[in-house]
């Protein structure tokens, strides 16, 4: 492997984890809010 290829490689996988990263982030944060919302709702 040349150095231009592994850059691209490790670019690709950088990318991939990042996309992960954000996907899970976006899916996460709804569940987070309603959770919040139940909690304060929910009289102890």
């Amino acid at each position: 492997l040349s150095l231009n290829d592994r850059f691209h490689l490790y670019l690709q996988r950088a990318s991939y984890l990042l996309m992960s990263v954000i996907a899970c982030v976006c899916v996460g944060i709804p569940y987070v809010q309603f959770y919040g919302a139940f909690i304060v709702q929910c009289p102890r």
